[in-house]
């Protein structure tokens, strides 16, 4: 889909991130649009993919570019420099597969993989959509959970 299509560009900061992936194909998309939300998307163009998110509150003490008082062009570079660009479809796919070596249950620790789970705010969950787009399995939950 286009990006004046999706959810992303209707949120806070979503004007900011049309002028970086304003003419990418949105290919998959998470975003809730409210006057406190986020936005996740995988975008892809010219064979080249990227994955991005951000959150925003509605005020200074929710929203850190807020807080920050970043201008739009110093948001657009946090969002370029922080975005998870891939080179080919290759690319996406190994990123898709980052999980599948360190399966986690929430009942025990998950190490690294288990870390960035829960710090990421539960990046297992978009990966399995993203991956679910793709026609790949889920990610295994428990260790040793083909």
């Amino acid at each position: 889909m286009k990006w004046d299509e999706t959810i992303a560009s209707s949120c806070r900061y979503g004007d900011v991130a049309g002028t970086i992936w304003g003419d990418w194909n949105i290919i998959w998309e998470d975003s809730k649009a409210d006057y406190q939300g986020h936005a996740s998307f995988v975008a892809e163009r010219k064979g080249k993919y990227c994955f991005y998110e951000w959150w925003y509150g509605s005020c200074s003490v929710c929203d850190t570019w807020e807080a920050q008082s970043l201008s739009d062009d110093g948001i657009a570079a946090e969002m370029k420099d922080t975005a998870l660009w891939m080179d080919n479809k290759k690319a996406l796919l190994t990123w898709l597969d980052m999980l599948t070596g360190n399966p986690i249950s929430h009942h025990q620790d998950g190490g690294i993989a288990g870390n960035l789970d829960i710090l990421s705010g539960g990046i297992r969950d978009r990966i399995n959509a993203i991956r679910e787009y793709f026609g790949m399995p889920k990610l295994p939950e428990k260790r040793g959970e083909k």
